[in-house]
């Protein structure tokens, strides 16, 4: 088991890999508000780099989003009631039964407090993912 922990004052995150899980595919973010025009990203886990000052700072309504490379992802809504000065986040990804698997756990916020299992993008998804590669390529060989 692989894994990597930062602390910050009296905040923590924690993130742990069992030998089947590739941590350089994974991303974690938190996103503030729920869509619109106002929206914080804060990139918690990003390639393999933990980044505990990316925590939001403040009381509101975040959207957890897990992503295992353009395969996987999982999202969440969920609420701090406070500031997150004293939060403990841990993660513990381990693949079972070709999927993947993540138990989270949260000092602050109830919602968090689960186990989930990270679904594939839907076909959709899929497609914009796809259109977007084909312009990234097209512009690169434009330059």
């Amino acid at each position: 088991m692989n894994t990597i922990s930062k602390t910050l004052k009296k905040q923590k995150i924690t993130i742990s890999f069992d030998e089947n899980i590739d941590s350089s595919r994974l991303d974690i973010k938190m996103i503030d508000g729920l869509g619109g025009w106002h929206t914080t990203i804060y990139n918690i886990f990003l390639n393999n780099e933990l980044d505990i000052e990316s925590l939001p700072k403040s009381k509101g309504i975040y959207k957890l989003n897990i992503n295992y490379g353009e395969e996987l992802t999982y999202t969440e809504i969920f609420i701090y009631l406070g500031k997150t000065d004293y939060e403990q986040l841990h993660f513990n990804f381990y693949k079972e039964n070709e999927r993947i698997f993540c138990k989270i756990t949260s000092k602050l916020s109830n919602e968090l407090n689960k186990e989930i299992v990270l679904y594939q993008f839907s076909d959709e998804i899929k497609e914009i993912l796809n259109e977007l590669k084909k312009i990234e390529s097209r512009d690169q060989s434009e330059n």
